[in-house]
Order: structure tokens, then sequence, then C-alpha cells
């Protein structure tokens, strides 16, 4: 899911939008 970071919540909380900072 990439909840890890919590940069962007909104991203990761959609799971679709994966950028390269939640990727890693």
């Amino acid at each position: 899911t990439g909840e890890h970071t919590g940069n962007m919540p909104q991203e990761t909380s959609s799971g679709l939008k994966t950028p390269s900072l939640f990727d890693m």
C-alpha cells in the first residue's frame, strides 16, 4: 500500500497512485 511513509496518505489510501517515493 505504501502507507509506511505517510507523506501523502491521500495517494497511498487509494493504492492506485504509487510514486517512486512509496515504491522504495
